[in-house]
């Protein structure tokens, strides 16, 4: 993993960002941890079934929009469980 972290440190400091390379390693470990990240062999690649969650999330949003409706996500924290009502404009919120 050293090797992947130094590559992506480098390619984020050569993009003219400032970031230590800690923060990276505890990154991309989270980004593991949490199953984006996938490590098979040597390589790293992203989750395949994230991607799709995210695309699936995207396409809910944007149908919220088209609908002018509401959606409830949610993400659990410890033991406790949060959640967030995304609101569509409508055109009076717009005004």
């Amino acid at each position: 993993m050293v090797s992947f972290c130094k590559e992506i440190y480098n390619r984020v400091k050569n993009m003219g960002l400032y970031v230590s390379y800690q923060a990276v390693h505890k990154t991309i470990r989270e980004l593991l941890d949490d199953g984006i990240i996938l490590k098979e062999y040597k390589a790293h690649s992203i989750n395949k079934d994230w991607i799709d969650g995210v695309k699936n999330f995207a396409d809910n949003l944007s149908k919220v929009y088209e609908d002018k409706t509401t959606m409830t996500i949610g993400k659990a924290f410890g033991q406790g469980y949060r959640s967030v009502t995304i609101f569509a404009e409508t055109s009076k919120q717009q005004k």
